[in-house]
């Protein structure tokens, strides 16, 4: 288990400079920040209503025949 924690305490030293070269990075180019967000959502695009309601199996509003009232 030592083993293991010292590995990740090494992998999360690591992840965390690499987050603070990244901001440091950016903050010395700021006109940049945005065209790289542009890039990360075409790569990654937000899932549509229509997505994310098929993800989660739920039919929208409207589709159904009945209004369900029924009692």
């Amino acid at each position: 288990i030592e083993n293991d924690l010292h590995s990740a305490e090494t992998h999360v030293s690591n992840l965390e400079y690499q987050a603070s070269t990244r901001s440091l990075w950016l903050e010395r180019h700021p006109d940049l920040a945005h065209r790289i967000a542009a890039i990360d959502r075409e790569l990654d695009p937000t899932p549509t209503i229509q997505e994310r309601l098929r993800a989660l199996q739920v039919e929208p509003p409207g589709r159904s025949r009945g209004l369900g009232l029924e009692l």
